[in-house]
């Protein structure tokens, strides 16, 4: 698995979401739920630099906030 990808399962335990990975070619699509709006984020295979870990953690944050906030 990718770093990528246990970033975001990791963040996602944290907030005590529960989640779903697909795996897809070249990405995983990891879909949640928050206040009953579906969620998704991507995450590749391959890390391209050593942010990915961190910019993947983000993309979570954002998702949530994002479906907390409507």
């Amino acid at each position: 698995m990718s770093d990528t990808l246990e970033a975001t399962k990791r963040e996602l335990e944290e907030a005590g979401i529960k989640y779903t990975v697909e795996s897809g070619k070249r990405h995983y699509k990891v879909r949640f739920t928050v206040r009953g709006r579906g969620c998704m984020v991507t995450c590749s295979r391959t890390s391209s630099d050593h942010r990915a870990a961190l910019n993947a953690r983000l993309q979570v944050r954002r998702e949530i906030r994002k479906a907390l906030s409507d």
